[in-house]
């Protein structure tokens, strides 16, 4: 088995997003029930990450 290391990064935004809601959160109307939520109470949230690709383009 191949072992891979990453070295340290900082991910440096290109631009303020905040106040940039995406084009499909806004066909699916997701704004319109924020408002009404319980923002967030509650919930779990869990990535499952399946590692590294090296040879990936991004």
């Amino acid at each position: 088995m191949t072992t891979y290391r990453l070295m340290p990064y900082t991910v440096e935004p290109t631009d303020n997003i905040e106040n940039k809601i995406p084009p499909g959160v806004k066909m699916i109307k997701a704004p319109e029930v924020w408002y009404d939520s319980k923002q967030g109470e509650g919930i779990v949230v869990a990535i499952l990450g399946t590692g590294c690709d090296k040879n990936h383009l991004d």
